[in-house]
């Protein structure tokens, strides 16, 4: 294989790797860097790592970051990764889970709701050295009948789409008692859902360790731990001195599902309890399991050698050919079998890894991609992949298109998507048209001059209306004389594609009777969405600049392929789909004087253009 080939990956445009790399994860990135020279300058780039560090972090307490602050957007991330830092209140802390990047709480136990917690006969607070714990205290039991311990956080402050765990962080005292049976129940309470579990303080006396396990003394003690250890969940040792009991899982969707509510409890015994130790609750991502990588850290903090100057396994060296070969020849064999071991370094990266990044790249990066690696290829020619942009069968785009053509099931998926971003198809009151965005895979749309709400556009001696030829829509509007020009249209945002920008354009022509009149030379276009609107005036008369915008003159029209002029009337963001309608408009009601000669065929909506080298 020629050099040329020998990195597959540094044909890819930077901006696609970064753009893909950032959708993953720290540790997925810091991965991707150990496995290939030409993904290293991407991975370790702001772009990728200002998508790890939240933006939304809340105010650290005085000296917690104290020294100079890092240069790079890596740097920060590592620096909030590194350790837990103490808020401004003083109750708790957080950091950066270096894996996934989602943040981390510890709640003080002093922020804890402890029964009795204020009774110093049955509670006392105990120093903690700084060694052991970011807080400078932690609750003892001295003897209690009724053990209830109960945290709360709101959802704001972790992650969104992150499912999380809880742990008690803990210590057993020397002369602890109660603490083994009965067992406490823990639960987690969020959005009106309760999960419960059994759960025991005492370390299991199967486990290995058994140190901590001396409060299983008596026969029927064991005899009990045995017939229900299956069901229980036991504590671990941490690698800081500490204990920590999981309490329970939950999913945080977005930051608007509300607090969560912790609970460890024992008050059904009636048993004297003592010796329990509590710095706080942690809370943390889920791990992904035994699977998941355990040497992350490393990979995060450290660069490990290059792949490519290992040896191929197999691969022999003839002493007495080596003597006999010049310096060149050998470099030359060594070189060879350097590329030989880098030919696919894409191969080299794991499978759920890449297809976690490709699900989350635009059809056109999918196609440049598929071009260049055969790694890629597989995946980005597979109906999982293109599944992603293809809308369902029951949707209103395969339905007009169903209606249009015989629609085939056998078709893969990304021959569907090719079809549908083919060209326009008609809705069946031919009012609209629609198709899909083959840059972006987003939803597009046309709304002819019928559906619009045109001002005396029903009165003939104002607008009429004319046939058209070789044109998706059969008629345009075209405006005889008026002295008050709007144009109104609009659609629901649930008809567009979710987390988009879009820009709608009035596409029109003028007519010969327009020529060398201003009828049309500044005119106010907006867009609203939800409670956003936004207005800029318009130029309706020649071919314009793209930067018109930079110089704070009239937005001016430009040509389209298929012969019609269009204007940009604004730009709007479709977040969730959940914002109503799109009202778009363009008028001229305060010159008053007549206007005539447009012809409007209707409003175009489709995702803004990307522009190449702007922040």
């Amino acid at each position: 294989m020629e050099a040329a080939e020998a990195c597959e990956i540094a044909r890819l445009p930077e901006e696609l790797i970064s753009a893909a790399l950032s959708l993953t994860t720290p540790l997925d990135a810091s991965r991707a860097a150990a496995v290939s020279r030409d993904l290293r300058a991407a991975a370790n780039s702001d772009a990728v790592w200002s998508r790890f560090v939240p933006r939304d972090l809340p105010s650290l307490a005085d000296g917690e970051l104290c020294g100079p602050a890092p240069a790079s957007a890596k740097g920060r991330f590592l620096r909030l990764s590194d350790r837990p830092l103490l808020l401004a209140d003083g109750l708790m802390s957080m950091w950066l889970d270096r894996e996934t990047g989602a943040k981390c709480c510890m709640l003080w136990a002093r922020s804890l709701h402890v029964s009795w917690g204020d009774e110093p006969h049955y509670w006392r607070w105990i120093p903690l050295p700084e060694s052991c714990s970011r807080f400078p205290e932690g609750a003892e039991l001295r003897a209690v009948y009724w053990l209830e311990i109960r945290g709360k956080i709101h959802s704001r402050m972790l992650s969104e789409d992150t499912t999380y765990a809880t742990y008690i962080v803990f210590r057993l005292a020397d002369k602890s008692y109660g603490l083994d049976l009965p067992f406490q129940e823990a639960s987690i309470t969020i959005a009106g859902s309760t999960t419960t579990r059994a759960v025991c303080l005492q370390r299991s006396i199967l486990h290995e360790d058994n140190e901590d396990c001396a409060g299983f003394r008596t026969p029927f003690g064991r005899r009990y731990h045995r017939a229900c250890g299956a069901h229980l969940v036991f504590p671990e040792k941490r690698t800081d001195g500490w204990m920590e009991l999981k309490l329970g899982e939950f999913y945080v969707k977005d930051c608007d599902t509300g607090e969560v509510c912790m609970n460890l409890m024992e008050i059904k015994g009636h048993n004297s309890k003592a010796g329990l130790i509590v710095q706080g609750i942690e809370i943390r991502p889920k791990k992904r399991g035994p699977a998941a990588d355990s040497s992350s850290h490393s990979v995060l903090s450290t660069n490990p050698a290059p792949t490519h100057l290992k040896r191929p396994k197999g691969h022999t060296i003839n002493p007495s050919s080596a003597m006999s070969k010049s310096k060149e020849q050998r470099r030359d064999e060594s070189q060879a079998a350097t590329t030989s071991t880098i030919a696919c370094e894409i191969a080299c990266l794991p499978q759920e890894l890449l297809m976690k990044v490709l699900l989350h790249i635009t059809p056109q990066d999918a196609c440049r991609a598929a071009a260049v690696s055969q790694a890629f290829r597989a995946i980005l020619d597979s109906d999982t992949f293109w599944t992603c942009f293809v809308p369902n069968i029951n949707d209103p785009l395969c339905l007009a298109f169903e209606a249009e053509v015989i629609y085939s099931r056998t078709l893969s998926q990304k021959k569907k998507f090719l079809c549908l971003s083919d060209r326009p198809i008609l809705f069946a009151d031919h009012h609209m048209s629609t198709w899909l965005d083959r840059k972006t895979g987003a939803r597009c749309y046309m709304l002819s001059a019928r559906v619009l709400n045109i001002a005396w556009g029903d009165t003939p001696h104002y607008w009429r209306w004319i046939h058209l030829k070789d044109c998706s829509f059969s008629e345009a509007a075209e405006l005889l004389s008026v002295s008050w020009l709007e144009i109104r249209g609009k659609i629901n945002s649930e008809m567009l594609s979710l987390n988009k920008t879009y820009a709608a354009y009035i596409v029109f022509k003028l007519t010969d009777e327009s020529y060398g009149r201003q009828d049309f030379s500044v005119l106010e276009a907006s867009v609203g969405i939800g409670e956003c609107k936004s207005t800029r005036k318009v130029c309706l008369h020649g071919d314009g600049d793209e930067d018109d915008e930079d110089d704070g003159l009239p937005f001016h029209p430009q040509k389209r392929a298929d012969g019609w002029m269009e204007a940009e009337m604004g730009e709007f963001y479709n977040k969730e789909g959940n914002d109503g309608e799109v009202c778009i408009s363009l008028s001229e009601t305060t010159e008053m004087h007549h206007k005539k000669g447009l012809i409007v065929y209707g409003i175009e909506i489709r995702p803004t253009k990307i522009r190449l080298g702007s922040s």
